[in-house]
């Protein structure tokens, strides 16, 4: 029997004991094991309703969720590091965007009401309507009434083409520095992915040069160890992770906000557009690792950089802006390489095609 892990609370269950209803017993206390179909029906002897839940958590799981074999990736960031905003824009991009135009039949579609609604409560609506605040990242509120309950993940079924098989991918944000969410990626091994955010008007030797004040909240390099130790403590006993052993999660790191910080980019990667067009170009990929990692490494501390590659051996950087002015001219709002980190992602999953070549 194959398994299936809630996104919403994380037990893990055989398919045949997630719940089944029919128009008849349709009320939560009747529900039965889908086990218990007999020739296809409920124990009423009505062809039971297409929808499954959870038996711990009661929430509705969606069929492609359920039929799929789902990828988890967590973002994490510092607070106001941009992870809702960035959110926001990616689903943007492929939803309607250029990416959508990069990749032609590709299609996104958020799974089930509740991704449908907090996307559209708490993504779409302060963040991209025509009220939003441009260059500062709107903090997503949680409607969740429980305090500290981590707000319910958005689940996203790609299609690379019309009729294929779907790709869904569960994203998990929380506010602050996320230790919730990734451990939920972790979990998951290889097969998940941790993307960290890091905002560069955060780190004090850029708010020096800049001459920005002190009053921001700074980010410091030891947040990332702690971040590390944290987590494998609390994953210690359910996967029996030594003190010092690797984790086998990709992890993405990404230099949010770089319209705030274009002008220290000179002749550089980052200033030619993304040219995954139909595949993740690995070159143009490993260009951008390179410069931001130089980046960070010489504006941040380099202990951040040797403890990425201590703790994670399958990394990547890479640099974007979700909402800003690009030095192209242009004055409206406007999202730039938002997308890489998920391409990046989804051909690690082997959900599209890598090419190696050039540009």
């Amino acid at each position: 029997m194959r398994t299936v892990t809630c996104p919403y609370c994380q037990n893990t269950r055989g398919t045949g004991e997630l719940l089944l209803s029919c128009a008849r017993c349709g009320d939560a206390a009747q529900r039965f094991p889908a086990a218990g179909l007999r020739r296809g029906r409920c124990p009423h002897g009505r062809p039971p309703q297409a929808r499954r839940s959870c038996p711990a958590c009661e929430h509705d799981l969606p069929r492609e969720y359920v039929d799929s074999a789902s990828r988890t990736i967590a973002v994490i960031g510092s607070p106001r590091s941009g992870k809702s905003t960035w959110i926001a824009a990616v689903i943007r991009q492929f939803a309607k965007g250029e990416v959508a135009e990069r990749f032609p039949g590709m299609s996104l579609d958020l799974l089930g009401e509740h991704s449908r609604l907090r996307y559209r409560n708490e993504f779409e609506r302060p963040l991209l309507g025509p009220e939003s605040a441009i260059g500062d990242t709107a903090r997503a509120p949680t409607t969740m009434p429980v305090p500290n309950a981590r707000p319910e993940p958005l689940l996203l079924s790609l299609r690379l083409r019309p009729g294929s098989r779907p790709v869904v991918i569960v994203l998990h944000d929380t506010a602050g520095e996320g230790l919730a969410a990734a451990s939920i990626a972790a979990r998951s091994g290889a097969a998940g992915g941790i993307l960290l955010l890091v905002d560069p008007l955060q780190l004090p030797k850029v708010r020096r040069v800049l001459a920005i004040g002190q009053r921001q909240r700074t980010e410091r390099a030891p947040c990332f160890a702690r971040l590390c130790a944290a987590l494998r403590e609390e994953l210690r006993e359910e996967l029996r992770l030594p003190a010092r052993r690797k984790f086998a999660t990709p992890l993405a790191i990404a230099l949010a906000k770089v319209d705030t910080v274009w002008d220290m980019f000179e002749e550089s990667p980052m200033r030619l557009p993304s040219s995954h067009s139909g595949h993740y170009v690995e070159a143009d990929g490993l260009d951008v690792h390179h410069e931001v990692r130089s980046w960070l490494g010489h504006w941040f501390l380099p202990e951040f950089i040797r403890e990425v590659a201590e703790n994670f051996p399958v990394h990547r950087y890479f640099g974007f802006s979700a909402m800003g002015n690009l030095p192209a001219g242009r004055s409206d709002v406007s999202s730039y390489r938002v997308e890489d980190p998920l391409l990046w992602f989804m051909a690690r999953f082997g959900a599209i095609k890598t090419r190696r070549g050039r540009r």
